[in-house]
């Protein structure tokens, strides 16, 4: 029988530990710039809201397309990444056509992010929230250990916030803090807002100070994570990041791929049970919310041969989802070795 029981949300929009957005001294006219862009997107929200939903296709078609003409490096990107996973197994005229609606359906996620309130209100959240995801969310939480949820780049990530605190699930996210400060702040704000807490990585700390962004000094998010976790809240984060360092696996069919361990090696050293899920289109626009079984971290063999194995189990996960779902995947993002896009620019 499937759970009614909705967990409480303790901490919803709160911060553990730092968060750029909130530790910026900015001077009057970064302020004053700030306040500008805010009633910028403000305005376009109001537009956007009268013409609905066939106003936001048409921008979809338009934006998308000019975001794929003016793009030609993000294009080769995208081209290579698709080489490198299908080479000839898919022709060129379809590597084009996944190209070109990467760019359209990374529009339509942007403006579903920017403007949910128009396009994503509540009720039409909580219709994408079936009841097997939800029970599995409240398992996770029935352990009183504390669990991780884990997604990649496909389909509309930022929703998934939006879908997992609807569903009850205590939990903070793992963010990169951005370079714009006043997109940083809205983009903060709206992740705060979707009930969520957050956590930004330490390579991306920092404050402003007389104008300029000062980085904070770099530092574990061990002792962060296994205290919320010993207080069983959950953490959710993206694993499928470049990186330069991190362990080698295959991905997507590419071998001796560098693959980011941080948060991963903390969930399978404490050993804390985890469910991988992405959110995706289809297409009436609707939200299918994709749920993996619940893993329970097993030996399987020496420690790292058990983040291996884990590793190795999420991406196979998500390669069949991204297989399902080839336009919904970011392509444009180097995901793979950065000799493969050397040789292709």
């Amino acid at each position: 029988m499937v759970s009614t029981y909705r967990p409480p949300i303790r901490d919803r929009g709160k911060v553990s530990g730092h968060a750029s957005f909130l530790h910026r001294n900015s001077g009057l006219r970064a302020r004053a710039f700030m306040f500008l862009g805010d009633g910028v997107t403000r305005f376009f929200g109001l537009l956007l809201s009268l013409g609905g939903l066939p106003l936001q296709r048409w921008l979809v078609r338009r934006l998308g397309g000019f975001a794929h003409w003016v793009s030609p490096r993000r294009r080769q990107v995208a081209r290579t990444n698709l080489d490198l996973v299908y080479g000839q197994t898919m022709d060129s005229a379809e590597k084009d056509r996944v190209v070109r609606a990467h760019f359209s359906h990374f529009t339509c996620g942007f403006l579903d992010f920017l403007y949910d309130q128009i396009y994503w209100p509540q009720a039409r959240i909580a219709a994408a929230v079936k009841p097997d995801a939800k029970a599995k969310l409240d398992e996770l939480a029935s352990y009183g250990r504390g669990s991780a949820v884990i997604s990649c780049h496909l389909g509309n990530p930022e929703l998934l916030l939006r879908l997992l605190t609807e569903a009850g699930y205590d939990g903070y996210a793992l963010y990169k803090g951005m370079k714009s400060p006043w997109f940083d702040r809205y983009v903060g704000r709206k992740r705060l807002n979707a009930g969520a807490g957050l956590i930004e990585i330490p390579s991306s700390r920092h404050s402003c100070e007389q104008g300029k962004r000062v980085k904070h000094s770099s530092h574990s998010l061990r002792n962060e994570l296994e205290t919320l976790w010993k207080n069983n809240s959950g953490v959710g984060f993206v694993a499928d990041q470049h990186t330069r360092g991190g362990v080698r696996i295959n991905v997507l069919g590419v071998p001796d791929t560098p693959t980011q361990i941080g948060a991963w090696r903390y969930v399978v050293e404490n050993k804390i049970p985890f469910l991988l899920h992405v959110a995706v289109y289809e297409s009436d626009g609707t939200l299918t919310w994709h749920c993996s079984e619940i893993y329970h971290i097993e030996n399987h063999g020496s420690a790292d041969e058990t983040l291996m194995y884990y590793l190795q189990t999420a991406n196979d996960w998500f390669e069949s989802m991204i297989h399902a779902y080839p336009e919904q995947y970011f392509w444009a993002h180097r995901r793979f070795d950065r000799h493969h896009y050397e040789q292709a620019a």
